[in-house]
């Protein structure tokens, strides 16, 4: 490795030097890794590399991160991917156990959690999936449905206001919902076709013609499809060419699924127990969140297509504000 190129890669990031160098120490040890196994850097050594943090008890979520830095730096998508798999959404299930107790106590929290340890940053999709699958399997079967879909229906990730008041400012200079439905798509094409000229990923995935052509053509991803006061919203598959390639309905909804705590339930083949589809309540809180920001002040929302109740997507359904049908400008 080029260290002072390495360190003037993160110096760019305004990363504190404590955390640079722990940076390049991580990474001079997956390069060790790799010459031990007789290997370039690469995204299967980025994975037996984050299995051996796991089994040693390394899998922090800063050493993740140095990994998926050093893939940016060296143009390698999947050592990037590697580590992005495993850092998105890991906070989600840490705060299950929270909110849990927050409503229903430390007591019940605890049974519904007995014997299931939180996991750590590189525990693998398979085994977040399973033990999704406990929990959830718990809450349904002591909890009433109403308390499930308080705990999961705002969301468990952390997700800040600040991320999306570009969308408030963008949504008051369009002055209405359905011209700024309109120009969110075409902000979201405009992206993915920058991606695609620079050869780089959408999140983890890479943007092919096929997957882009798809996006234009399916009204309900980018800005939402209005029927009313309710807004029909898609998210892009999380393997878009995958899900639009598919040679059957399972594939498909395997590629489909963005959520790393039931995607491995839905892998063909699996012999892991899906993970309810209450689950997908969680969804609601991710769909809905830049909505609220942009019409300042909560929203009601519902799943009305989920993969895993054997859709071929998943669809929100985020109800409108009056005032935004009788053109009026929440937020503003």
């Amino acid at each position: 490795m080029e260290l002072n190129t390495f360190h003037v890669f993160l110096q760019q990031l305004s990363l504190p030097l404590v955390r640079r160098d722990q940076y390049i120490t991580l990474v001079g040890e997956f390069e060790s890794f790799c010459q031990e196994m007789g290997a370039s850097p690469a995204g299967w050594t980025a994975r037996a590399f984050i299995t051996e943090l796991t089994r040693t008890g390394r899998d922090s979520h800063e050493n993740l991160l140095a990994l998926a830095h050093y893939g940016r730096f060296l143009n390698n998508n999947e050592i990037y991917v590697a580590a992005f798999e495993l850092l998105d959404g890991a906070e989600v299930m840490g705060n299950l156990s929270q909110k849990l107790a927050a409503e229903v106590g430390l007591v019940r929290r605890d049974a519904i959690f007995a014997s299931v340890p939180l996991p750590t940053p590189g525990t693998s999709g398979a085994e977040k999936a399973a033990r999704m699958q406990a929990v959830i399997d718990r809450m349904e079967r002591t909890l009433d449905p109403e308390v499930c879909h308080r705990v999961l229906g705002d969301g468990l990730r952390d997700l800040k206001d600040e991320w999306y008041l570009d969308e408030r400012r963008k949504y008051q200079e369009c002055g209405g919902i359905d011209a700024y439905l309109v120009r969110k798509k075409q902000d979201l094409i405009a992206e993915l076709e920058h991606i695609q000229a620079g050869g780089g990923l959408y999140f983890s995935q890479p943007v092919t013609p096929e997957m882009l052509d798809f996006v234009r053509c399916t009204p309900e991803i980018g800005g939402g499809v209005r029927q009313g006061n309710i807004l029909y919203v898609v998210k892009i598959p999380y393997q878009a060419h995958e899900y639009v390639t598919a040679g059957d309905d399972l594939q498909k909804r395997y590629a489909y699924c963005h959520c790393p705590w039931v995607r491995e339930s839905l892998r063909p083949g699996s012999n892991l127990p899906k993970v309810s589809s209450t689950f997908c309540q969680c969804s609601l809180g991710f769909v809905k969140k830049p909505w609220e920001v942009v019409f300042d002040r909560p929203l009601e929302a519902e799943v009305v297509e989920s993969v895993l109740e054997g859709d071929m997507w998943c669809k929100i359904a985020v109800h409108l504000p009056e005032e935004v049908l009788r053109g009026g400008a929440p937020g503003g």
